[in-house]
């Protein structure tokens, strides 16, 4: 049948299962500001890792923005050919619907971003759940 070193990690893996998916819920609701903030600072930095440009929010960028998140977890994106806020902040409303990601601030032509990754090898950053 199953030895006790299986039965020990299938507890073990449906625990972490369990616990991490509650955690995720309660964590990914809405970031608060002192989550936020320690973004901003893990954020600072960071380098753009897409541009936007001419084009867009395609659905290769939108792919290649999940693609980041996925894999880096906060990301910074720059802006290019977009003056105004009004629509800079149009698009990141999108993109933040689309890769289904974190607002978590606008400086200038630099979004910043943040979705904790799903994979276990890419999750890097772990978020304060208090002040």
């Amino acid at each position: 049948m199953y030895s006790k070193i299986n039965i020990v990690f299938y507890y073990i893996s449906l625990y972490n299962l369990l616990f991490l998916n509650l955690n995720k819920e309660k964590i990914m609701k809405e970031l608060k500001t002192f989550q936020k903030k320690h973004l901003k600072g893990l954020a600072h930095n960071l380098k753009p890792v897409v541009f936007l440009g001419q084009n867009g929010a395609t659905l290769n960028f939108i792919k290649s923005v999940d693609q980041a998140l996925e894999k880096h977890e906060l990301i910074k994106i720059k802006f290019i050919d977009y003056k105004e806020k009004e629509s800079k902040l149009k698009i990141s409303e999108s993109i933040v619907k689309e890769t289904n990601s974190f607002f978590v601030s606008m400086i200038g032509h630099i979004l910043i971003l943040y979705r904790q990754s799903s994979d276990l090898k890419n999750k890097k950053i772990k978020l304060p759940l208090n002040e």
